[in-house]
């Protein structure tokens, strides 16, 4: 794969998107938690019209 005219190997591009997934993964469980408890996060309270 070239970017910009750069070669990256899939490997490198793999790496960086399982460093990404480790850590997001936080974020991914306390929203998960949040949703599971029934809080509506950031709906408005308001019906929709």
């Amino acid at each position: 794969m070239v970017v910009h005219g750069f070669p990256i190997h899939r490997p490198v591009l793999a790496g960086g998107m399982g460093w990404n997934g480790a850590m997001i993964a936080p974020v991914v469980d306390h929203r998960a938690k949040r949703l599971l408890a029934g809080s509506p996060g950031f709906m408005s309270p308001k019906p929709p019209p």
